[in-house]
């Protein structure tokens, strides 16, 4: 709780007795004054540059800032503009002589945000040559310090400037966005009940008590004034309708019907477009460079169907920091011929941020059914990622349209584990907007747009035989009265077979077959990660969706073990083609990823560490990290080997020539002919 007390009574000035003298910061170094400190440079408070600023040292307490008029000045006013590091208890004393202070400002327990950050004390008035500040806690872990210093007479507080932004750059028609004003005086000190006017070009709303309501859809410029004292005028786009790209379910409710297959299980794009804007769409896979932009310049999209013809007065995508550097936003009324709304260039860097779409930067936006965001670069080796796409739309103009589609043949085309592509044909007068895929026996029912004449179906059961009945669904809803029918079996989960490494040579991370070893743990760094164990049969292994990013720790800070095991071995389960960048972190210098391609079904990686990376130094590796790999995993039977007892001679690495024998897991180093174990022990 902010406690601040003034030990004198507050006067209010008169402006005809002293106005040529007031509001004259009487501390600047330009008007004679001089600054000292008992730590940091103090003159930085005074010079009347808001970009450089008075330190304290981070240690002891009190520390003191004192300013010298070099004459008498007559004040009532201290102003201390912080820089973050503030001070939670303090006192402000003048003083004529520079020996004798008298306090007129006490501040206990305090806490401030919102910085820099201007605080104003105002006292009686007091003629005195010294001011010094005397600070006894900190608020933060660090000194005290100010951007400027400033102590003068306040005269009759006058009206100089206003700022007003409003809570939000958009508003719907018939609620509205709080407007924020603040009014300040000619010392930088808030206002209270400042009459304000509300100029509203064109006339597309209105203010009511500080909130801007518009009445009509379209952007409006806002301009508030006092007087002849006018703040920066802003913009605020009205918009109508609701939220019609919304999805409630990824299965019953998902307005995505097509979408690129860069993105990896679990954020697909349904992920853009539910109710949970902290999930994620990963649309683009994680490749490429900082430096080679080639490298980033892939395709990566999806196609929404609103199920019906709206208006579209606004869209919001909400990137997260891995964005588009190039994408275009496109409307069709029959996901066939489409119209560009919206093109971007320009966005280079990670940077999160929301992009909204409206007025003249939309275009062809009436009677929309259909809309497909593609992005055509990543802003970064990163990728492409999607918090959150709103689509807000009116009821717009349907065609009328009783006849029905006629269904043609159907062929699967190909099956995955968990997923399969189906090759459809159907007419109608107006045009295809989806298919409808059901198996009832295994209560699979979608709804699924062709793209290039092709169905693509997500989240079946590995190992699972689907009957599929398929009908054709046309622009105006209509259901085709035939259907054609398909059968198809999804792979099973493939079979891992058992390792067949001698236990005595193996330091297992993570295997059934092994005993793990004792030193490390297994975690998912701070990122999106999905990572559970499971089992299949009797085999239990990780399962990793949502693939991203992830590390486990090895030795807890021992880093010698893994000379005795200079090869590494892991059974990898891909759902689909992919990669997988893998860094064993030695903490010798910049990391040394290795990228392997993953072919869908079992991947079994089995290297020589010494001999295919010699840049990696084993007896040093502490972390294992994962990461670049989209894609459904599994992982299992994660250990170091080696194959016996085997002598290698160890070059410059160690910085000497020596031999170096690895018997039944354990390692002797040989000098001058004597055995010596990694201890350094004398055998």
């Amino acid at each position: 709780m902010k406690r601040l007390f003034f030990f004198f009574v507050a006067t209010m000035l008169s402006a005809t007795a002293v106005f040529a003298q007031t509001d004259v910061n009487y501390a600047l170094a330009s008007n004679g004054s001089t600054a000292t400190a008992t730590s940091g440079n103090a003159d930085a408070a005074i010079d009347d540059n808001t970009g450089t600023r008075w330190e304290s040292d981070h240690g002891q307490d009190p520390q003191t800032f004192t300013v010298d008029f070099g004459q008498d000045r007559t004040i009532n006013t201290v102003q201390i503009v912080w820089e973050g590091a503030y001070g939670k208890t303090f006192t402000v004393e003048v003083s004529q002589d520079g020996e004798s202070y008298e306090k007129v400002v006490n501040v206990e327990g305090q806490s401030l945000e919102g910085f820099p950050h201007t605080q104003t004390f105002t006292f009686a008035q007091q003629t005195v040559r010294y001011v010094r500040f005397v600070g006894t806690e900190r608020g933060t872990g660090y000194g005290y310090s100010f951007w400027e210093f400033r102590a003068y007479l306040a005269g009759v507080p006058v009206l100089t400037s206003l700022t007003a932004t409003p809570a939000n750059s958009i508003a719907k028609v018939g609620e509205g966005t709080a407007i924020n004003v603040t009014p300040l005086d000619q010392n930088g000190n808030p206002l209270q009940n400042v009459p304000l006017q509300y100029d509203i070009n064109p006339s597309l709303g209105q203010v009511v008590n500080g909130v801007y309501v518009p009445t009509e859809v379209g952007l409006a410029t806002i301009t508030v004034s006092s007087g002849d004292v006018q703040a920066a005028p802003f913009t605020v786009f009205g918009y109508d309708g609701d939220n019609v790209a919304l999805s409630t379910n990824i299965a019953s409710d998902n307005k995505v019907i097509a979408q690129s297959d860069f993105a990896p299980s679990g954020t697909d794009a349904y992920h853009a477009v539910d109710p949970d804007e902290g999930s994620v769409y990963q649309g683009s896979p994680t490749n490429g460079t900082a430096g080679d932009e080639d490298s980033r310049t892939y395709d990566s999209w999806f196609v929404l169907d609103l199920g019906a013809y709206y208006d579209i007065s606004l869209v919001t995508i909400k990137f997260e920091g891995a964005c588009s550097q190039e994408y275009h936003l496109d409307f069709s009324a029959n996901n066939a011929d489409w119209d560009i709304a919206y093109n971007y260039v320009g966005n280079a860097g990670v940077n999160g941020h929301t992009d909204l779409l409206y007025g003249e930067n939309l275009a062809n936006s009436n009677s929309v059914r259909f809309v497909r965001f593609y992005s055509t670069k990543a802003a970064t080796e990163w990728g492409m990622k999607i918090f959150d796409m709103k689509v807000f739309g009116i009821p717009g103009s349907a065609p009328a349209d009783n006849e029905p589609p006629v269904m043609g043949e159907a062929e699967v085309v190909s099956v995955g584990f968990s997923d399969a592509i189906i090759a459809v044909d159907a007419t109608d007068n107006l045009g295809i907007a989806a298919y409808r895929l059901v198996d009832a026996v295994n209560k699979y029912d979608v709804r699924a747009a062709a793209v290039d004449g092709k169905v693509t179906l997500n989240n079946l059961a590995m190992g699972t035989t689907y009957n599929l009945t398929i009908s054709a669904i046309d622009l105006a809803d209509n259901a085709s009265i035939n259907v054609a029918q398909v059968s198809l079996t999804t792979k099973s989960f493939p079979a891992i077979p058992a390792p067949v490494h001698n236990a005595a040579n193996v330091h297992s991370v993570y295997s059934d077959a092994y005993t793990q070893a004792v030193t490390f743990g297994i975690g998912q760094w701070g990122q999106s990660t999905v990572m559970n164990e499971v089992q299949h049969g009797t085999n239990n292994l990780y399962h990793i969706t949502n693939a991203n990013y992830l590390g486990w720790e090895l030795y807890d800070g021992c880093r010698e073990n893994l000379v005795a095991y200079p090869n590494f071995h892991m059974d990898i389960i891909a759902l689909s083609n992919t990669s997988i960048r893998l860094t064993f972190i030695d903490g010798n210098g910049p990391e040394k990823p290795v990228v392997y391609d993953l072919a869908e079904g079992l991947n079994r990686i089995d290297i020589s560490l010494e001999a295919e990376h010699p840049e990696i130094l084993i007896q040093q590796i502490f972390q294992i990290k994962w990461d670049q790999m989209p894609g459904e995993l599994y992982l299992d039977n994660v250990y170091f080997y080696n194959q016996g007892t085997t002598t290698v001679i160890e070059g410059t690495k160690n910085k000497e020539q020596r031999s170096k024998t690895i018997k039944n897991g354990q390692v002797i180093i040989i000098r001058d002919g004597i055995e010596y174990n990694v201890l350094g022990i004398r055998q």
